[in-house]
């Protein structure tokens, strides 16, 4: 298992990435001390500090959230999916929306330009509200205390929108976005989270062993986690003489298709042809407690034969029965061997159903031989 697949854009896209509590506990700290020596300064006196100090890390927790508020109802308004909202300032780890833009989504860099947009406008906006009313006649504390929130939302919109922050922020998503060469990676990225997702759901199916279940998980970020040590452990388990058979082949299948299905994207996607030492690692694999009569087992043997470019063979494997859950994948996979002999496969995709779209790209867009 020596392949790696990388990607840039390996989980739910963020909308906005605010530093990480310590950053964020930083930062206001030293607000916190400009504020107080403005307050002495224009003050003299001790309450004021203390309603200085108060509107940092009070105005902070609200500007935050008027952040996120905005590119949350951004992201509803011009239909982007939003998986997650976290907003924890102090709490938590980031404050962030997470979304999942469809890559064939139409204008996409555009809506997603504004979603971007809309928060540091959000704070830049608040900002400007909040200094007109401190110009206003009153009390010293509370135009004090306007003047501190206002400076707050000013430098957290001034700092998501000037480009070149770690972790990025707005500013520098947005140029992403509007960049073609960037955005066209980015929808790349997003197609290939899908296609795993889709990978997880497969391997899901396969009734795995509880001693895979750790590995499957992690198969869910797999884009961002290197699976490759973890398999190959699982891998010389498999092959222990030690290893209980029905446990050894559950890792063979789950490592099998994890893996085949990544290669099969590789193939296919991008034209990158699949070493034969790797096709025979994959074979030698899914022989461990191969059983015909058993679904998941086909199903695996019938990825490799794909790969190593025997659609005659893995048709055969395919053509069986298969529970419901594996049906669509089982069916998309003969797709790609009934395309390599040449045959009509188009009454297959459509029986394959919905859920496997990106696998259903893959397979289409195979060459007329995946191995060499």
């Amino acid at each position: 298992m020596r392949r790696r697949i990388h990607g840039r854009w390996d989980k739910p896209y963020y909308l906005s990435m605010i530093p990480s509590r310590w950053q964020l506990a930083c930062a206001a700290a030293f607000l916190t001390l400009v504020a107080v020596g403005f307050a002495l300064l224009v003050t003299e006196s001790a309450a004021g500090a203390v309603v200085a100090a108060g509107a940092v890390w009070l105005s902070l927790w609200v500007h935050l959230a008027l952040h996120e508020g905005a590119h949350l109802v951004t992201a509803l308004a011009v239909r982007v999916p939003v998986v997650a909202v976290r907003i924890a300032p102090f709490g938590g780890w980031r404050n962030e929306v997470l979304t999942r833009p469809s890559p064939a989504a139409t204008a996409l860099p555009a809506r997603m330009a504004l979603v971007h947009l809309a928060g540091p406008v959000a704070n830049l906006g608040t900002a400007a509200v909040l200094a007109v009313v401190a110009s206003w006649p009153g009390p010293a504390t509370t135009r004090l205390a306007l003047i501190v929130a206002a400076a707050v939302a000013g430098l957290l919109g001034l700092g998501n929108l000037i480009p070149g922050s770690t972790p990025p922020n707005d500013g520098s998503k947005i140029l992403r976005w509007l960049s073609r060469p960037a955005s066209a990676e980015i929808r790349a990225g997003l197609r290939m989270i899908q296609f795993q997702e889709e990978i997880s759901r497969t391997l899901r199916a396969l009734d795995p062993d509880p001693t895979v279940a750790a590995f499957i998980t992690k198969c869910d970020r797999a884009v961002s986690h290197d699976l490759v040590p973890d398999a190959e452990r699982l891998q010389a388990m498999a092959h222990a003489d030690g290893t209980d058979p029905a446990v050894a082949a559950s890792i063979a299948r789950t490592i099998t298709v994890q893996f085949g299905l990544w290669y099969l994207y590789a193939a296919a996607v991008s034209r990158t042809p699949v070493e034969h030492k790797e096709i025979v690692e994959l074979a030698e694999l899914a022989r461990v407690g191969f059983d015909a009569g058993v679904p998941a087992a086909r199903l695996a043997m019938g990825l490799v034969e794909l790969l190593a470019g025997r659609p005659g063979e893995a048709r055969s494997l395919l053509l069986g029965a298969f529970p419901d859950d594996l049906r669509g994948v089982a069916l998309l996979l003969r797709t790609g061997a009934e395309r390599q002999l040449g045959n009509d496969s188009d009454d297959l995709v459509a029986g394959a159903g919905p859920g496997h779209d990106r696998l259903a790209e893959v397979v289409t867009g195979l060459p007329g031989a995946t191995g060499r």
